[in-house]
């Protein structure tokens, strides 16, 4: 791509995040995304972080970027990529500033983007430029209005003046487009970002970067509305039911919220499907852990998937996920093991973490005993649990075992001390899950707020990725937890784990159990691509 002719094939996020790095200054991913979505938010787009990751690996590959490695203040165990333009990049940029047109269709407004590439000279430089395409751009709508105005009336006329109403609808347009750049200038003062970088590791050598995770049909990327995106149409009589009788968790006791969620576990049909379960007891760092084992209705011995449920570390128990590991068991052909693990706030913070690599590694070590193929092993949780299975495939990696050969993670909490944009935009009602709830089950499950860097809570800020088993992870786009949930994605991705994110669109936390077309296709790919990771 020598040429701007040859460039313009990049995508527009490609060419903001080459505008803002034209400054010469070091940013980090995060800080382009937040300023990616200053600059693109006239063309209708907010990319995610994992497209803005994704764009600039294409970027470095093609030697417009290049990125080194730093150490993140005040924080010693963690690192980050700082990313500049090269040589060949900024001759990109200015060629491409100098074009007189650019590709039809890509752009709305090729003026206000040229604008945002020159905000490489910062604010002020902006707020001259708006000026100078302002004045310009009133000195032209005045003059079509003369023109219209001058113009002989008469049929062979009617041609040319409907081309100057439309230009003058058109440019009066962009004069508001001035205005409006205008009003959120302020927006634009340099900040700290509001979530730390992706760590990477400068003491060894990075392995090639894996290809970013492409979801299919039935998982779509996050599209480019502007947040809050809306439900699926087939999900909102669905959330609106399910908030008007969700317990208020927040404000009431801790156990009178088990107890609401046990009364409607026993008040579901059982399920039919073609498993048997039997209940076990696992013994666990601070005595037996309840769990229990579910046998697809087929010749073994069966791979073994350990599960961890969901509730905020606070909530759930086996009956509650009866139905959900049956159908898991039903569906990948695996056994599964489902696990009680203690629960917050009677027992905070490692707990939970100690007793579910506790129970994996008892699983691995005796479920031959139980007819189980413990060389094919997964971990598998929803939610909190998700976090949970995320936690226990990295103290096995660094443990020494055991082996495990897949993870499965559905809508996991993968930073606990993150403020997302996604959080923001869906913890306000309408979409299930309310941050309070969430900060409910934080504060319960956390010693202290400290606790919410410390990796074994929040897998996110786990230093080193790499060796990890490889992951499919699904999560819907209205989800609180989406942006931490694509993020993690794209860390196991830049580590070279094989990773399969799929962004349901429309769907809301909780969604993969309920009665909704996209959770029979979500509930397909995963069960699919356990299947293919463990051979059944």
């Amino acid at each position: 791509m020598g040429t701007s002719r040859d460039a313009v094939s990049i995508p527009v996020t490609g060419w903001a995040l080459l505008g803002l790095l034209s400054s010469g200054r070091e940013m980090s991913g995060y800080d382009l995304k937040k300023w990616a979505d200053h600059s693109l938010r006239f063309f209708h787009l907010s990319p995610a972080l994992s497209q803005v990751y994704a764009e600039l690996r294409r970027l470095e590959s093609s030697g417009y970027v290049r990125h080194r490695v730093a150490p993140v203040a005040n924080d010693d165990l963690r690192n980050k990529r700082l990313y500049t333009l090269t040589d060949a990049g900024r001759d990109a940029v200015t060629a491409w500033l100098r074009e007189a047109d650019v590709e039809a269709g890509v752009l709305k407004h090729p003026v206000i983007l040229r604008i945002w590439l020159g905000h490489l000279a910062g604010p002020d430089r902006v707020a001259q430029l708006i000026d100078s395409h302002q004045a310009a751009t009133r000195a032209l709508v005045d003059e079509i209005r003369s023109s219209r105005a001058a113009a002989p009336s008469g049929r062979e006329n009617a041609y040319a003046s409907a081309i100057l109403v439309w230009a003058e609808q058109h440019y009066t347009g962009e004069l508001a487009a001035f205005e409006e750049l205008r009003a959120t200038l302020s927006e634009l003062a340099p900040e700290e970002s509001p979530m730390p970088e992706p760590a990477t590791e400068p003491t060894r050598p990075e392995p090639a970067a894996a290809e970013p995770a492409t979801p299919q049909p039935a998982g779509a990327s996050l599209s480019d509305a502007p947040l809050p995106r809306p439900l699926a149409p087939e999900a909102v009589a669905l959330v609106a039911a399910l908030e008007a009788s969700f317990p208020a968790f927040g404000t009431i006791p801790h156990e009178e919220g088990r107890a609401q969620l046990s009364a409607a576990a026993r008040a579901r049909k059982p399920a039919e499907l073609p498993t048997s379960a039997e209940d076990l007891r696992i013994p666990g760092p601070a005595g037996d852990l309840p769990a229990r084992l579910y046998r697809p209705d087929t010749e073994g011995p069966h791979p073994v998937i350990v599960y961890f449920h969901g509730g905020g570390f606070c909530l759930g128990d086996l009956d509650l996920y009866d139905h959900s590991c049956a159908s898991l068991a039903a569906g990948t052909g695996a056994a599964v093991v489902s696990v009680d693990y203690r629960l917050a706030p009677e027992h905070p913070f490692p707990a939970a973490v100690d007793d579910t690599y506790a129970a994996t590694a008892w699983v691995a070590a005796h479920g031959r005993g139980l007819g189980l193929d413990t060389a094919r092993l997964a971990v598998a949780g929803d939610s909190a649990g998700g976090n949970l299975a995320a936690v226990t495939a990295i103290q096995a990696r660094d443990r020494g075992g055991p082996e495990i050969a897949y993870q499965l993670l559905i809508f996991p909490g993968t930073d606990l001390a993150a403020e997302t944009a996604s959080k923001a935009a869906y913890g306000n009602g309408g979409y299930y899950m309310r941050k309070e709830t969430a900060d409910w089950f934080h504060a319960s499950y956390l010693r202290t707020p400290a606790d919410a860097f410390d990796p074994l809570a929040s897998p996110l800020r786990t230093p080193d990725l790499r060796g990890l088993p490889p992951v499919h992870l699904l999560v819907g786009e209205c989800d609180a937890l989406v942006d931490e949930c694509v993020a993690y994605g794209q860390r196991l991705a830049d580590a070279g784990i094989p990773t399969d994110v799929r962004v349901y669109p429309g769907m809301f936390h909780g969604f993969l159990n309920m009665p909704l077309e996209a959770a029979r296709q979500a509930r397909e790919a995963a069960y699919h691509a356990v299947r293919t990771a463990l051979g059944t």
